[in-house]
């Protein structure tokens, strides 16, 4: 039995890993940032919500943080 010659394929998939490697790349690079941004703004948040002494400003920061945090676990 005659084995077939990869090349062709190896030869496609070599032309293709640079097209999605270059655009994800630059995905992830921005997402970081995004991420980073919205960690900060919770952040922010939670140190609103430690130090504050206003119940409703409080109970306000907390379904805050429990939102993001829901909608991270879905």
């Amino acid at each position: 039995m005659r084995r077939k010659n990869p090349w062709w394929f190896i030869l496609i998939l070599i032309l293709l890993m640079p097209l999605s490697g270059c655009d994800t790349s630059r995905q992830s690079s921005r997402s970081s940032l995004s991420d980073n941004g919205r960690f900060m703004d919770l952040w922010s948040t939670y140190t609103n919500c430690y130090r504050s002494e206003d119940l409703d400003a409080m109970r306000t920061d907390t379904q805050q943080l429990s939102r993001h945090t829901h909608d991270q676990l879905r």
